[in-house]
């Protein structure tokens, strides 16, 4: 048998080593833009197009490279960060592996020019899947330009991977964002297809945070600080009022390098514990400084996954230093009046002792009844009147439903498994035929009763119905504003206290491109300054909520990656539908529970919200009877 193990090219080697150093632009974004800090520039200028697909260029002031070095940089495994072992334990560099210019070269185009302060020219360099096309000299300022076009040219089924050109682009911003927060000394600029994104000026931490972050942060941010021979931990922390459901901007940093930290980031939640609603995160950008030997680096090529050697330690130490900033702000436990459950009251069982009659000598009893009970005042000698029987012959009104068609059909919508948004069909038109309703105990439900202030418990034919009143409210709700926001029928209504809506680098420039669609679904914007707009009209469901909206709406569409025309509709509508069916109020009386259970069945799928919750629960008179044994 003959041997089949060999070594791989040097060019499919650098191919498979470049889709875990750079599987995507933000990735060789990262790279570049961390050899021009270790480089020593002072100014850094990031240009991409077609969110990086079409080209990346960086342009730095560094110490640039001589004609070998430039040479030698896109070989695999070299380096000018360390030489030996023990260097690994002591990294003050953000890059060290020597990978990351050998794996680009590999799956791209690359156009290099550089020059060192102390030579009259520089070095141009093109390089092509690993092959160097050429090397001559060249006059060219001081530093680097490095431009890589064509990403994964050669491997046409790894682009066919790469996100949208927004996506892409998102994270590229996301890669630079994290740069820039950790080196405010460097001016640093972002170029999107020719035009001016970012501009930072080199400045103070805090000033970098605030124009990267946006002016709304400047009174939200508290500080940290903490220092002894072998740790410092220093930055800033928001204000519980400052928490979102999404988009909060956390950050963690060591030794001048962003990373990624589940185990701290415990620490900060439980420093806010109870101070902040449930599923609200807060704001924090905090830097660590530890001597290099007491991290570890080297576990992956991203580098933002850091081991520390005493993690417990320096978890306490941020929990503390949360608290005790928070405590300084005179932050409290607050009331989340978001939560839905609701407090048990005990029942009133009523005095003990003898009432005596009252003066008029009056009988009365109330003829209303509710769902906590009839109202019965006591006559002459103690005595209590009868309570009259209710009427055995019901009117119908236009609310009456024929609840043996509707759990039938009901019934028939549920034998198969729920999954996605299950369309009704044309069915749902004949569900509510407004006839008298039947009188007979297996069809009619004997009843209602709202349990835990949230859930309708009712019978549906021969099954025992659980209707979550918030989600059908919310599908009723969606329904109703989708087809409004369609039709462009909303009601749209001015803002009377107009509230400055202040944005992040990202979101500005996504409101900047979707403010003609955002005007369609009513909202009306006047830009005041750079970052900053004021919302003066809103759909009148949601004016008292426009500015909460428009954040999660912005902080949704950069996180998806969506912003096109129809998916603002839809997210619009959820968001409206959810608002105001948390501020909707419970059924009292009957009516009103034939009256939502009608629009219900009426929707397209009732059985699911439109984010895929579901809104009811049925148990078969099988299910109970398993139930009891």
């Amino acid at each position: 048998m003959s041997d089949i193990i060999r070594l791989l090219p040097e060019t499919i080697a650098n191919q498979i080593a470049a889709g875990e150093v750079a599987p995507a632009p933000s990735y060789v974004v990262k790279e570049l833009l961390e050899n021009s800090i270790d480089a020593g520039s002072t100014s850094i200028q990031l240009e991409v197009a077609d969110g990086g697909k079409a080209y990346i260029h960086v342009i730095d002031n560094g110490r640039g490279m001589s004609p070998t070095d430039a040479r030698m940089a896109f070989e695999k495994h070299a380096t000018s960060k360390i030489s030996t072992a023990d260097d690994l334990g002591r990294l003050i560099t953000m890059g060290f592996r020597g990978e990351a210019l050998a794996a680009i070269a590999a799956i791209a185009q690359v156009e290099l020019r550089t020059r060192t302060a102390d030579s009259d020219l520089g070095t141009e360099l093109f390089i092509s899947g690993s092959q160097v096309q050429s090397v001559q000299p060249c006059v060219t300022p001081s530093g680097t330009s490095i431009r890589v076009k064509d990403i994964f040219f050669n491997t046409p089924a790894r682009r066919r991977f790469l996100k949208s050109s927004d996506r892409e682009h998102k994270a590229i911003i996301t890669e630079f964002e994290r740069v820039a927060l950790v080196n405010p000394q460097v001016a640093m600029s972002l170029y999107k297809d020719g035009n001016l994104s970012i501009d930072l000026p080199a400045s103070g931490l805090k000033d970098r945070i605030l124009r990267l972050g946006g002016k709304r942060l400047e009174k939200d941010l508290l500080p940290i600080n903490y220092e002894s021979r072998t740790l410092t931990i220093q930055g800033y922390v928001g204000k519980p009022a400052g928490a979102r459901k999404s988009g909060a901007q956390q950050f963690f940093f060591v030794n001048n390098r962003f990373m990624k930290h589940p185990y701290f980031h415990k620490a900060i939640s439980l420093a806010y514990e109870n101070l902040v609603p449930v599923g609200h995160q807060p704001n924090y950008f905090i830097y660590f400084t530890l001597p290099p030997e007491n991290i570890d680096v080297n576990i992956n090529p991203t580098k933002t996954e850091i081991r520390f050697v005493d993690e417990q330690f320096i978890w306490q130490m941020i929990k503390s230093l949360v608290r005790e900033a928070l405590s300084a702000h005179a932050a409290v436990p607050i009331i989340d009046f978001d939560n839905p459950s609701i407090v048990e009251i005990p029942t009133y069982t009523g005095r003990k002792d003898q009432v005596p009659p009252t003066s008029s000598g009056s009988n009365y009893t109330s003829n209303t009844a509710t769902s906590y009970g009839r109202r019965v005042f006591i006559g002459p000698n103690n005595s209590v009147p009868p309570i009259p029987s209710p009427n055995p012959n019901p009117q119908p009104n236009s609310y009456d439903i024929d609840w043996a068609d509707l759990s039938a059909s009901f019934e028939a919508s549920t034998t198969a498994p729920l999954q996605g948004h299950t369309s009704q069909g044309d069915h749902t038109q004949e569900l509510f035929t407004h006839k008298e309703m039947s009188t007979t105990q297996e069809t009619t439900p004997s009843g209602y009763f709202i349990y835990k202030g949230r859930y309708i418990v009712t019978s549906l034919r021969r099954n025992l119905a659980l209707i979550d009143y918030r989600r059908a409210q919310v599908r009723v709700l969606y329904e109703r504003y989708t087809q409004d926001l369609t039709c462009s029928s909303l009601e749209v209504q001015q803002v009377m206290f107009p509230e400055a809506l202040t944005l992040t680098q990202q979101e500005y420039t996504l409101a900047q491109e979707i403010i003609d669609d955002l005007a369609t679904l009513g909202f009306a914007l006047e830009e005041t300054e750079a970052g900053e707009y004021t919302i003066t009209a809103a759909p009148s469901c949601i004016v008292n909520e426009a500015t909460e909206i428009l954040r999660l709406m912005l902080s949704d569409c950069l996180e998806t990656g969506q912003a096109g025309s129809e998916y603002l509709t839809e997210h619009l509508a959820i968001l409206m539908a959810q608002v105001n069916a948390h501020q909707s109020t419970i059924p009292q009386d009957r009516k009103e529970v034939d009256d939502l259970l009608a629009k219900l069945f009426a929707t397209t799928d009732p059985n699911l919200t439109p984010l895929g919750d579901r809104i009811i629960v049925t148990l078969s008179e099988s299910d109970l009877d398993l139930k009891f044994g």
